[in-house]
């Protein structure tokens, strides 16, 4: 019972999935994972958790005239490496607990990034795992064809783009990398190499 009150008051103090940043700034943020989110979450929220990994669509059903006025971003990585930070990241563990199944399977089943590559990016997995949903389908409306979103950033650009999104929203702190996942060089560039036409095809 005292853990419903505690669900229950933590949900009224940050509401789902507008949450009380998202109100304060009057944004929505598209988090896409491994694309450096959740250094942004930490400069906005002030924190790490929850990071909620939902499409534009989610906000939309959830409130739809509060996302029509509100400023949307997100921020996007080349598809390759992000393939490889995924990987090593689950490889390393993942979150430690929702993650645990399946990085045990990915541990069990695949060698090296090549193996991961071949055995999971496809569309039994691609479309059924948050993690591994293709960035499009976060930011994109097939219906209308267009991206949702008023701003993109890339994780290649990650400090400039910063700037200019914190300009835009007023906001001055600095913005740390955080949930970076270290990656092996060697394995990382001969598994891009040989997996290349697949990612591309699979997961852009």
């Amino acid at each position: 019972m005292l853990e419903s009150a505690g669900n229950t008051l933590k949900a009224i103090r940050d509401p789902f999935p507008y949450r009380r940043f998202m109100r304060r700034h009057e944004i929505v943020f598209v988090h896409i994972p491994k694309c450096a989110g959740t250094s942004i979450l930490k400069a906005l929220a002030g924190r790490t958790r929850p990071r909620d990994h939902f499409s534009y669509h989610v906000y939309e059903q959830a409130d739809s005239a509060r996302y029509a006025r509100s400023f949307k971003f997100s921020f996007v990585r080349e598809p390759l490496s992000r393939i490889r930070s995924i990987y090593t990241y689950l490889r390393n563990g993942g979150n430690g607990t929702s993650d645990a199944p399946l990085c045990e399977s990915i541990n069990a089943r695949c060698s090296n990034l090549n193996g991961f590559i071949e055995d999971w990016l496809d569309t039994r997995h691609l479309h059924v795992i948050p993690l591994l949903r293709p960035q499009s389908h976060f930011i994109y409306n097939g219906y209308t064809q267009r991206i949702e979103m008023d701003f993109v950033g890339r994780h290649e650009r990650f400090e400039l783009d910063c700037q200019t999104l914190f300009d835009r929203l007023g906001v001055r702190d600095a913005v740390p990398f955080e949930n970076e996942s270290p990656t092996s060089s060697s394995e990382g560039a001969a598994a891009l190499e040989t997996a290349t036409e697949a990612v591309s095809s699979a997961a852009n």
